[in-house]
């Protein structure tokens, strides 16, 4: 599994040289009711076909808390591609992600999609954005436990118009129940 993760790697930073938006980003996961604390790490390569359109590969490594009573240490990797539909009216952006993504456990791997509607508004000239968006995620096998329903909030800062930082929050229920904080990094090619 952490073959195909370091593979799959080294083929986005491959891609990213030719790539839009190249991002990296940290989470940490806060298990609840039961789910282990996770640190999870994800690379992004973004590419827009348009204005309006854009498409993505990224590959996330979730790495459970050692000292978690119900599998420490355990690991899981995603592969996923998607595609973002947007239209800016000036004061807010509103888009719809749909993914298709490859989850890799110890023992078994399985498939999964996701759609995320969503807005995005540019706080006036500041360079801060905020974004709201909702993300519905279901395996395509009725026997892996991996349905979630996530709200998600971002908010982002252009360092440069090249560079741009971000801190969000997100709150999973499902099959998997967790609250996230994540911090990422995206520069523009």
């Amino acid at each position: 599994m952490k073959k195909i993760a370091i593979a799959t790697l080294l083929a986005l930073v491959a891609i990213s040289a030719s790539a839009v938006e190249v991002g990296v980003e940290y989470q940490d996961q806060d298990g609840k009711n039961g789910n282990s604390n996770i640190n999870a790490y994800q690379l992004k390569v973004k590419q827009d076909i348009n204005q309006n359109f854009a498409v993505d590969a990224k590959t996330i490594q979730n790495i459970r808390d050692a000292n978690a009573s119900n599998g420490g240490g355990v690991s899981s990797s995603q592969l996923e591609i998607g595609a973002t539909g947007k239209y800016n009216l000036g004061y807010v952006s509103p888009y719809v992600r749909a993914g298709l993504g490859q989850r890799f456990i110890t023992t078994e791997n399985y498939g999964y999609y996701s759609i995320e509607p969503g807005v995005t508004v540019p706080v006036s000239t500041t360079g801060l954005t905020v974004g709201l968006g909702w993300r519905f995620q279901a395996p395509f096998s009725t026997s892996e436990q991996f349905t979630t329903r996530t709200w998600r909030g971002t908010v982002g800062y252009d360092v440069t118009n090249s560079d741009n930082v971000y801190v969000g929050y997100d709150s999973e229920r499902g099959d998997l129940q967790y609250n996230i904080v994540r911090v990422g990094y995206a520069h523009k090619f």
